[in-house]
């Protein structure tokens, strides 16, 4: 199809309803990157951008630039650039940066939009696949871990804690011991309706903590009481109550003198 689009331009708006279905189509992808492999003018280029911004369905447009990197990396960047600049457009451009390999430019501007309250944080959950926040260097990872700390926000401190345990916590870490006792001891999982992942998260991170830093084992210990005692559900938790029982066979002595 992609073929024939290309040697007969005016058929695009024949195609315009099926580039933006309901649900994700991964074939989009396929479809775009076949397009921008023909499109050598690049004429398509516009419409996919204007069909997107239409229908908040990046899908093909995505698989369209992604092509249009390997050939023409200024075309891409400066495309992309464009749409971090504006309030309207920011969403998309932070989709299709955050999603590829990393550019140095492009994430800082995308860190400027969540500054400004264009973007989402939850925008900077695909750092957690591939090990793509491997490729962030660890200023960036600061200033975002920073950012996303000052928002006080659950959606932002559940995020923080899954990035968190996408890395490793030690003296590497772009954050300190402190940073992340602060984070774990405000995000003790205490709703009953929680969601699983993110106890898991919360307890992986905790335990990476105090086996970094044992400094935290009897604060850390002293939170989750404390928690327990406002939360009774807590002392029977399949995450903390663990991690409360690590705590005190890592410091006997100390724990009794919390309890």
């Amino acid at each position: 199809m992609a073929h024939r689009i290309v040697r007969s331009p005016e058929k695009f708006n024949e195609i315009r309803h099926l580039l933006t279905p309901e649900k994700n189509a991964q074939g989009l992808w396929f479809f775009g990157e076949q397009l921008a492999q023909n499109d050598i003018d690049r004429i398509f280029l516009s419409q996919l951008i204007e069909v997107t911004l239409l229908n908040k369905n990046q899908t093909c447009l995505y698989g369209y630039l992604s092509e249009v990197k390997k050939s023409n990396t200024a075309l891409y960047t400066s495309t992309v650039d464009a749409f971090l600049e504006a309030e309207d457009t920011a969403w998309l451009g932070s989709h299709i940066a955050l999603g590829s390999n990393y550019d140095d430019s492009l994430f800082a501007k995308c860190l400027s939009a969540l500054d400004k309250g264009w973007i989402s944080p939850q925008q900077f959950s695909s750092l957690r696949y591939g090990r793509s926040i491997d490729n962030v260097p660890k200023g960036r990872l600061l200033t975002l871990f920073q950012k996303l700390d000052s928002f006080q926000t659950e959606e932002s401190l559940c995020l923080l804690i899954e990035l968190l345990d996408s890395i490793a916590l030690d003296e590497s870490s772009p954050v300190d011991s402190d940073f992340v006792f602060r984070v774990v001891s405000r995000s003790v999982p205490g709703d009953e309706g929680r969601d699983v992942m993110r106890g898991y998260h919360w307890k992986s991170v905790a335990q990476k903590l105090v086996k970094w830093d044992e400094k935290h084992v009897l604060p850390l210990l002293d939170v989750l009481f404390t928690k327990m005692g406002e939360i009774y559900r807590l002392s029977y938790d399949s995450d903390v109550e663990p991690l409360a029982n690590e705590l005190v066979q890592a410091n006997p002595s100390g724990a009794w003198e919390v309890i």
